[in-house]
């Protein structure tokens, strides 16, 4: 009897997590949305609006580390991970191809088809696809280092070596004036953060080594930014901004059906906003480089929650099934 009141007990508790953390993906999806909006009130803010969502997705990215950790093997993590991401980017780029959204070469095309294109000198035709590569890096970093990453006093130990990681990342971004992806170790350090949150929470350590965690990450977001950008203030902001709204979630569990289902849509929902403006702007709705009005930007949100229902209808949702299917083939082997 107890057991099956525990067990009751645990599915409730899995529940609320899941229900909390839909409405959390939800809030952080319609802020990179909105960040991409071209409205006037946004660009006076005093933070980067955009970077509060990436936060919250990074917090949740490590946060269930942990649990997907627990119930798969390091293969079968990361095929998870990727299925999740690949196939439905590739189908928002082809999109992409064929409204033609950018006049960019073939070598930009076939480079953006990796998500590393960054890398190789192009820039991101879908421009919200930016963090992705940083999270597919922490997805093999995790495949790569599970064992010493996952577990209870691991997390503070990796946030030291990443936060000296971004520091020495951040000075030479200042020393030389180039474009050193700082941003790239700061979200590795957000991600551990999530997993040092879930492994505290669940009572494998104490309040106060998660306290530690967060000052070293605090004094090298504030280094880091420092040495890296003019406005490092509002970077800053929007960071803890993130993390003040995770903890927030986390300790009230409060839940939202609309944000839920738009956390459901979120990755295809803000990912398609440049393919929904190009459009807008060959109908004459809305001009390339100027303030969108009102009228717009309800148009623009309506046809862009169209457009990711259809995407996770008919792409994600028969990618992700299929991706399950092969993980249960990987472990009956």
């Amino acid at each position: 009897m107890r057991a099956e009141q525990s067990r009751a007990e645990q599915s409730r508790a899995e529940q609320s997590r899941a229900e909390w953390l839909a409405t959390l993906r939800g809030i952080a999806a319609l802020l990179v949305y909105i960040s991409h909006l071209k409205l006037m009130v946004t660009q006076n803010l005093l933070f980067t609006i955009g970077r509060v969502g990436v936060t919250i997705f990074f917090l949740i990215t490590g946060y269930l580390t942990y649990t997907s950790y627990k119930k798969r093997t390091g293969m079968q993590y990361l095929v998870n991970r990727l299925f999740r991401m690949y196939p439905e980017y590739w189908v928002l780029l082809m999109a992409a191809f064929i409204f033609q959204i950018k006049n960019v070469s073939a070598p930009c095309w076939m480079a953006n088809i990796t998500l590393f294109n960054e890398f190789m000198g192009y820039g991101n035709i879908l421009g919200a696809s930016w963090m992705m590569p940083i999270q597919i890096c922490f997805f093999v970093f995790i495949f790569f280092f599970k064992k010493y990453v996952v577990k209870s006093n691991a997390p503070k130990y990796w946030i030291l070596f990443w936060g000296m990681v971004s520091l020495g990342a951040g000075y030479l971004r200042y020393a030389t004036g180039k474009p050193i992806p700082t941003a790239f170790p700061l979200l590795f350090l957000v991600a551990l953060l999530g997993i040092e949150f879930f492994i505290q929470e669940n009572g494998k350590k104490q309040k106060a080594d998660s306290m530690c965690c967060l000052v070293i990450f605090e004094a090298v977001l504030i280094m880091s930014t420092k040495l890296s950008y003019d406005n490092w203030l509002y970077y800053v902001v929007a960071y803890n901004i993130g993390i003040v709204l995770f903890v927030f979630m986390r300790k009230r569990e409060w839940k939202s059906k609309l944000l839920i289902m738009l956390g459901e849509i979120g990755f295809p929902f803000f990912l398609c906003f440049d393919i929904i403006f190009s459009i807008m702007v060959r109908f004459g709705v809305c001009e390339e480089n100027q303030y969108m009005s009102v009228s717009a930007c309800i148009i623009h949100f309506v046809l862009s929650l169209a457009f990711a229902v259809i995407v996770t209808k008919w792409v994600e949702k028969p990618i992700l099934r299929y991706g399950k299917a092969l993980e249960r083939k990987m472990a009956s082997k």
